[in-house]
């Protein structure tokens, strides 16, 4: 049996996987063989997951009760991402499908949950080398290369206190475990890590999230807002000045309108009913809907978002599981969209006007002809820390 070791990094500068040489400050990235170290820690053959949570609690915001409640809310979350979008057949893998059972004793847990800076051993510490550079980590020690099954830990960092991620920057928000919402979208990255998914380019999964999602710019949408789809189209959403734009001419609304407001009629089906808000004011005003129109015709990119290597002493996955040839299985897939639409403005004329819809998981734009032209009416995308650089100008 062979093992091996896997880390995950979130930190709170940068977020990537690096493999530093010992010739001062060389440092190579990217072409990496990975082999199988990004697997998820357990696939099919897996029926029962032991967990354990420790807490220190002279360093961790959240109370006992909470911390449990958001490990639940994290692993239903992906549990339900990756049943609506799991593909049957060979080649694929399903995975979440496992039962998760809190255990009192850390010995006999595959993962441990822990949360704040004494729950790390001196050789967890020493790994690490610095936990107070980390917001979380995920941390796979042992790799079962025949029954590819893993073992390991997910870290999330003390929020105050001596060993607290950095708090004396004044854009980092303070002890920021007081609030559910935060620490359930850090738990929900780092599960996704042992999921086996990997940082992707935007969103809960990239690998700066964990950074902006302290960041007080954007800290305060995240609690504004619900928890955002990874693999799904969204279902619930609003988009303003931080995170899109739209035409207020098209959807005749005001210009002082500050937010147009999207909740899914039925998300997989591409619909959804609109409000809007204007500045200075909290209530939201039905305004109409827009749904697509024309199903059959819509174009699918399906992209796996976990790949399972299969190490060759393997004895998961037989050959007619894996295409006889394939050294690897793809896990549940994005589904990216492109359909045509329309858009109905029940406040005025309820006249259809025709549109073009591109979804994505992570965002949506819709096209329309205005004054002749055809141009983006709506972009909704989710906030970045390249927002701050480069703010979003309204269209004319």
């Amino acid at each position: 049996m062979k093992y091996s070791k896997i880390i995950f990094l979130s930190l709170l500068f940068f977020s990537s996987l690096a493999f530093a040489g010992g010739e001062g400050d060389w440092e190579g990235m990217g072409g990496e063989l990975f082999t199988y170290r990004r697997n998820p820690w357990f696939v099919k053959n897996v029926q029962t997951v032991n967990y354990c949570v420790q807490i220190d609690a002279s360093s961790f915001s959240a109370t006992p009760d909470t911390v449990r409640e958001v490990i639940k809310e994290s692993i239903k979350y992906w549990k339900t991402e990756f049943t609506g979008s799991s593909r049957s057949g060979p080649g694929f893998a399903n995975l979440a499908t496992q039962d998760f059972v809190e255990v009192a004793l850390c010995d006999q847990a595959d993962l441990q949950f822990k949360m704040g800076y004494s729950t790390l051993t001196p050789k967890e510490v020493e790994f690490l080398k610095d936990p107070t550079h980390y917001i979380g980590v995920s941390v796979r020690k042992t790799y079962d290369e025949v029954n590819m099954k893993g073992t390991g830990f997910i870290y999330i960092s003390s929020d105050k206190g001596p060993h607290a991620y950095p708090q004396n920057n004044e854009n980092i928000l303070p002890e920021a475990w007081r609030y559910k919402k935060l620490l359930n979208y850090a738990l929900i990255h780092e599960l996704g890590h042992v999921f086996g998914v990997p940082h992707t380019g935007s969103g809960i999964m990239s690998e700066v999230f964990l950074d902006q999602l302290l960041t007080k710019r954007f800290s305060g949408f995240y609690q504004a807002n619900p928890i955002e789809k990874f693999l799904r189209p969204p279902e619930k959403f609003q988009v303003c000045s931080l995170n899109g734009f739209f035409h207020p001419g098209f959807f005749k609304v005001d210009f002082d309108t500050k937010c147009l407001l999207f909740e899914a009629v039925d998300s997989d089906k591409l619909h959804w009913n609109i409000s809007y808000v204007k500045d200075g004011s909290t209530s939201a005003v039905f305004l109409g809907y827009l749904k697509a129109t024309n199903m059959q015709m819509t174009e699918f990119a399906l992209k796996p978002s976990v790949v399972i290597k299969l190490p060759e002493g393997q004895a998961v996955y037989s050959n007619q599981d894996r295409l006889y040839t394939n050294n690897f299985m793809m896990g549940p897939v994005f589904a990216d969209r492109s359909t045509q639409g329309i858009y109905v403005n029940s406040a005025a004329s309820q006249r259809p006007y025709k549109i073009f819809m591109d979804v994505k998981p992570d965002g949506m734009t819709v096209m329309a002809n205005v004054d002749g032209k055809l141009i983006n009416v709506l972009k909704y995308f989710r906030p970045s820390l390249l927002n701050k650089v480069l703010p979003v100008q309204m269209p004319e």
